[in-house]
């Protein structure tokens, strides 16, 4: 499991930066109302602490994107009671959007880091969150939990839309 969190981590770095260099970020606001960009389905959620020492997942994780003007809402939930919310901003460039994630807004209020990249019909994710505690399986298919507390990395890879 340690060698899947480390290569889609470094899939999902790839991915983003090789997105956010290939084209120019506009700094202006997106016009218009409220849009619903989308629900997300994926397999699993990978989470690890950090420094990896303690790994899990979440299955059946959902996650529904909402925007308004140029602001961003990401709810993710799953199995095991999962649910978090996120906040940021967004932009949309060449039929891709990019959220900037800042903030956790539930269960609790926290600042995180989090980058989210929406690009044919799929949702990749990597949030990280200080002070987190989150109950998980050991593997996909297992039954066996775990609780990873401290410093978490939570990855969402390549999650089709609904």
């Amino acid at each position: 499991m340690t060698h899947s969190i480390t290569r889609y981590t470094g899939l999902l770095l790839t991915v983003l930066t090789a997105s956010f260099c290939a084209c120019k970020k506009s700094n202006d606001p997106v016009s218009g109302g409220s849009v619903n960009a989308g629900t997300y389905a994926g397999g699993a959620l990978q989470l690890s602490d950090d420094p990896f020492t303690k790994i899990g997942c979440v299955t059946n994780p959902l996650a529904t994107v909402n925007t308004i003007s140029n602001k961003a809402t990401v709810v993710v939930t799953g199995d095991n009671g999962f649910t978090r919310e996120y906040t940021g901003t967004f932009d949309e460039q060449q039929g891709m959007t990019y959220i900037t994630l800042t903030r956790q807004s539930k269960p609790s209020d926290k600042v995180v880091g989090g980058n989210v990249v929406i690009s044919s019909n799929k949702l990749t994710f990597s949030i990280d969150v200080s002070n987190e505690s989150i109950t998980a399986k050991t593997t996909p298919t297992g039954t066996q939990t775990a609780t990873i507390s401290g410093k978490l990395k939570i990855l969402g890879v390549d999650m089709l839309r609904r």
